[in-house]
């Protein structure tokens, strides 16, 4: 029998440890502010093409310039960006400091886009869900870009790491 979650003694330590299970591609979502914005998506997902979705804490001080500019962009990141992510993991950083000295530059809706980056959609907001302590925004991709640079960037049991590719069984035991 499963026991139906009890929002009041919901266990915080143990979803993240249970969902640490799950490798998530490294992500930043970045925002055109005053400054350049950006946070580590780690709640990032397809909704349906040309849809996607991110999760942002109503805390986060990217939230704002996303809501006032109407867009926002997703980076994703090869191994070889450990740095960039490292940056944008740093607490209490602001957006200059995460985005000095790596360069960026913009596609289309203006939001910044980091130029090392494998992958990035370039999105117009199209619906904000607010949700208890976060805002799930659906964003409309507008433009995209692709660089492959090496095995993918992921968040796996709470630390990055390049993620192996095997195309089967054997290969991947090879690499235990």
């Amino acid at each position: 029998m499963v026991d139906k979650p009890d929002r009041a003694k919901e266990d915080v330590a143990r979803f993240w440890k249970v969902l640490g299970e799950r490798p998530i591609g490294f992500t930043v979502v970045t925002a055109a502010g005053d400054e350049p914005v950006g946070f580590v998506g780690l709640a990032v997902a397809h909704v349906s093409p040309p849809l996607i979705s991110v999760a942002i804490d109503i805390q986060n001080r990217a939230l704002e310039p996303i809501r006032r500019s109407g867009s926002f962009a997703v980076n994703f990141f090869s191994a070889k960006d450990e740095v960039i992510a490292e940056a944008f993991m740093k607490k209490g950083a602001s957006g200059a400091e995460r985005f000095w000295p790596h360069n960026w530059e913009t596609l289309e809706t203006g939001s910044p886009v980091l130029s090392t980056a494998t992958g990035v959609f370039d999105c117009v907001v199209e619906r904000v869900v607010e949700l208890d302590h976060v805002n799930l925004i659906i964003g409309r991709v507008v433009a995209s870009r692709i660089r492959q640079n090496g095995p993918p960037l992921v968040f796996f049991r709470g630390a990055l790491s390049a993620m192996a590719i095997c195309r089967n069984v054997q290969a991947c035991d090879a690499l235990k």
